[in-house]
């Protein structure tokens, strides 16, 4: 909560300090943010069984750069569509994204954690001698038989969440494959926005030009 307060209204910030002097600024700021937070994000993915605090810290500041771009993206969208036209594209621009983020996601990233948990169990286990030993000895005491097949258990039951989390870990790895692919569509934003920007702001122009002769009084 606290790297989204802080994060949309940097982004903001950014957008209005570095837009006059670089025109383009306003996509290098969301692909430099997805870019930023993909690093962050999969580091803490990898750390997250050893080094809680730090793990922390990488989420905040992942997070922070995550949200630099909703004002941005907001702000884009309103200056490269006409004023007749921009309430259908805000509506069509959160509608997709909370579709295919909010809503979707949750259900990609466990469909992929659940194939990649099947791969991670069917793999082979091999058996140690000092296991055959213990299956020897269970057949000569019935307690030791008890006390076996609890550590058997146990053991499978601690394999079984370490499978789990490997393949949770594995799967939101996704996550940062779509920043950094979000990252290289914002460059390339960058290439277009201003023509763009000017494109709309013509036909805005010509369409109240238009609007203005229409209700021009006709001299008698």
């Amino acid at each position: 909560m606290t790297a989204g307060l802080l994060g949309v209204p940097l982004g903001s910030v950014l957008s209005q300090r570095l837009r006059k002097r670089f025109p383009t600024a306003d996509p290098v700021i969301c692909a430099i943010g997805l870019l930023l937070s993909a690093p962050l994000l999969t580091g803490a993915c990898l750390l997250v069984s050893s080094q809680t605090a730090l793990t922390y810290a990488l989420i905040f500041f992942g997070q922070l750069a995550l949200n630099m771009n909703w004002a941005i993206v907001a702000d884009i969208l309103l200056y490269v569509v006409l004023p007749t036209r921009r309430s259908t594209a805000e509506a069509f621009q959160i509608l997709i994204s909370h579709a295919l983020g909010d809503a979707g996601s949750p259900y990609l990233v466990g469909a992929i954690s659940v194939a990649i948990k099947g791969h991670l169990s069917s793999q082979p286990k091999m058996i140690s001698p000092q296991g055959l030993q213990s299956m020897s000895q269970v057949l000569e005491n019935a307690t030791e038989t008890v006390t076996e097949g609890l550590k058997e258990f146990a053991k499978a039951s601690s394999s079984e969440d370490v499978i789990s989390f490997e393949a949770l870990q594995y799967s939101l790895f996704s996550t940062t494959f779509v920043e950094v692919l979000g990252g290289i569509f914002f460059l390339c934003t960058a290439c277009y926005v201003i023509s763009d920007r000017r494109k709309a702001t013509q036909a805005s122009m010509e369409s109240s030009n238009r609007q203005q002769v229409a209700n021009r009084p006709v001299s008698g």
